[in-house]
C-alpha cells in the first residue's frame, strides 16, 4: 500500500522545498558496524552472509518511515513495504540487478533470495521496472574495506531512492567491523535519520 503525504502540513515542508531545487540533492554518510556476534550466529545456523545481512538491513529500514518516502513529480508518497533491488554477480563476471521482495520471516526471505540470486542461471538485466519506486538500492563490495562510496547517479529529478552499500569486513582486536555507506535525498531525509538507522542496526547485532 502507498499513501500520499500532505506536503503543506508536513513537518519537512520547508526542507523539502529547499532541497527539491538542488541540482545534486543526495548526501552520503559512511560508518562502521561491529558484527562479531552476528557472524558467530550465522555460522552456527549455517546461513549465508549476504542474505542474512541484507535481511537485517531491510528489517531496520521497515522501522523507519524516512526510508520509505519517495518523490513522484509534485507529490511525496510513503510505502508500507519496500524491497531490495541489489546488484548480483553473474557467471560472466558482470553484475545484474535483482529485486528481492521483503519478507518478515527471516528463513523465507533467505530462501527466496537464494533462488533469485542463483548465479549459474542468472542473466544480465539492467532495466528498471517502469513506474516502480518501492525499492531500496543495495550494493555490496565484498572485496574492499572501503572508507566511503560515491555512486553513479542517473541525474533524474525524480530519483529519490535511498542507496545502501557495504564492503569487506575486517577483524581488529578480535572483533569484526564492516564499512557501510547510506546515500539519500535530502528533501526526504536528514543525517538524524541515518543516525537512527545506524543505531537500530548496530543494536540488532548486539541484542
Amino acid at each position: 500500500m502507498v499513501r500520499e503525504i500532505d506536503i503543506h502540513s508536513w513537518k519537512r515542508s520547508q526542507h523539502y522545498r529547499l532541497f527539491r531545487e538542488y541540482k545534486q540533492p543526495f548526501f552520503s554518510v559512511s560508518f562502521e558496524l561491529e558484527i562479531h556476534a552476528f557472524l558467530e550466529t550465522i555460522k552456527q545456523v549455517q546461513q549465508p552472509f549476504f542474505l542474512s545481512f541484507l535481511y537485517e538491513v531491510m528489517t531496520v529500514i521497515h522501522q523507519l518511515d524516512a526510508f520509505k518516502l519517495r518523490i513522484r513529480e509534485n507529490q511525496v508518497v510513503i510505502h508500507d513495504f519496500v524491497h531490495a533491488s541489489t546488484t548480483a554477480m553473474t557467471a560472466s563476471g558482470l553484475f545484474s540487478f535483482v529485486t528481492i521482495p521483503y519478507q518478515e520471516d527471516r528463513n523465507t526471505f533467505i530462501e527466496e533470495g537464494k533462488r533469485l540470486l542463483d548465479r549459474e542461471n542468472a542473466v544480465i538485466d539492467l532495466e528498471d521496472e517502469p513506474n516502480r519506486d518501492d525499492l531500496i538500492f543495495i550494493s555490496s563490495l565484498p572485496w574492499i574495506p572501503f572508507t566511503s562510496v560515491e555512486h553513479a547517479m542517473p541525474g533524474s529529478v525524480f530519483d529519490s531512492f535511498p542507496r545502501v552499500t557495504w564492503g569487506k569486513y575486517v577483524v581488529r582486536d578480535g572483533l569484526a567491523y564492516i564499512p557501510m555507506t547510506v546515500s539519500c535525498h535530502h528533501a526526504l531525509m536528514d543525517g538524524a535519520d541515518i543516525g537512527e538507522f545506524y543505531q537500530l542496526l548496530q543494536r540488532r547485532f548486539h541484542p
